[in-house]
């Protein structure tokens, strides 16, 4: 992640984005109550991965930016479909770029606590999509979305975004072979 506005989330209920904040939020709520959907989007440029490289594995690594728990969290990975990925720019941007077929369930996720850091199953079937593109090129940009999937009203999780002063922000480790 090389940009501040290369995170963030949206609210569904009042059609939202934010972009700049210090975390992003992922599952069914936000901090002060709520019961909308929040879904993260994470943007990653410069992979040098070869257009129709084979990968190996993939790992999406995020670090909590609030001790949570409680209620269900239900999280369904996509990427963006697409050869190089923009940032975001309005919520409805966000919402509409297409998503993968490839995707990945991260069910249940257990409470977080302030620092540690998360990762769900291997994604590496959504980033061989994504590289087999025909738009793809060695250099380009991969967007991974973090949808709600029927996470329980009011739980939610938070993961650091660029901004972040005191923890890092998400981290894409590709394992690829030509």
């Amino acid at each position: 992640m090389t940009s501040s506005t290369g995170d963030g989330y949206v609210n569904t209920e009042d059609g939202t984005i934010n972009r700049t904040g210090t975390y992003c939020l992922i599952g069914s709520g936000a901090p002060g109550g709520g019961v909308d959907e929040v879904h993260a989007g994470v943007r990653f440029s410069s992979l040098m991965i070869p257009q129709h490289a084979e990968i190996l594995s993939a790992t999406l690594t995020l670090a909590a930016s609030a001790s949570l728990s409680g209620a269900t969290v239900n999280v369904r990975i996509k990427g963006h479909e697409t050869g190089h990925a923009a940032q975001f720019s309005t919520y409805a941007d966000f919402m509409a770029r297409a998503r993968t077929a490839n995707s990945v369930a991260w069910s249940a996720l257990a409470g977080w606590i302030a620092a540690a850091t998360y990762s769900p199953a291997d994604v590496s079937a959504i980033i061989q999509e994504i590289v087999r593109h025909a738009g793809w090129d060695t250099g380009n940009a991969i967007v991974l979305f973090l949808e709600n999937n029927g996470s329980t009203a009011g739980a939610y999780r938070a993961f650091a975004s660029y901004d972040h002063l005191t923890y890092n922000p998400a981290l894409l480790t590709v394992e690829w072979k030509v």
